[in-house]
């Protein structure tokens, strides 16, 4: 399983369709580290290297969202905050985690990914077209 950053998950702005491009590549690393059966300590750095990007990525769209008064700021600040924290305490699970843990966590990140993109990133995106159309792809 791994993801494929097509179409389907780009919202049309530059900035943020790059950074979850960079996301992409750095869980199917990841993926591509436990699916090889690296030791647990590559694969917790890799688990880490998602976290750090994140918690960047999530600054950054805070930054847009504020410049540009986003009526739904708070709400999408909470859900980061909220996909920080559960990242956060799946860490756990990387180096000492059962196998079913594991395998949770690989889900949940897959899932969190795209839906995430899908739902909130994109009402942003759309926000961001109707106020300043220069920064969005077309």
């Amino acid at each position: 399983m791994y993801l494929e950053f097509d179409s389907s998950l780009q919202v049309g702005h530059d900035q943020i369709d790059r950074e979850h491009q960079v996301l992409a590549s750095l869980i199917n690393t990841f993926l591509d580290k436990l699916a090889s059966r690296r030791d647990k300590d590559q694969l917790d750095r890799c688990y880490q290297d998602i976290y750090d990007y994140t918690a960047l990525h999530f600054a950054h769209e805070e930054q847009i969202m504020r410049d540009c008064a986003y009526d739904d700021l708070a709400l999408h600040e909470s859900r980061h905050h909220k996909l920080l924290g559960e990242l956060q305490e799946r860490s756990r699970f990387i180096l000492g985690g059962s196998v079913e843990e594991l395998e949770g966590t690989v889900s949940f990140i897959y899932d969190w990914f795209a839906f995430h993109i899908k739902t909130s990133d994109a009402r942003l995106a759309a926000a961001l077209k109707l106020i300043s159309p220069a920064p969005v792809t077309k």
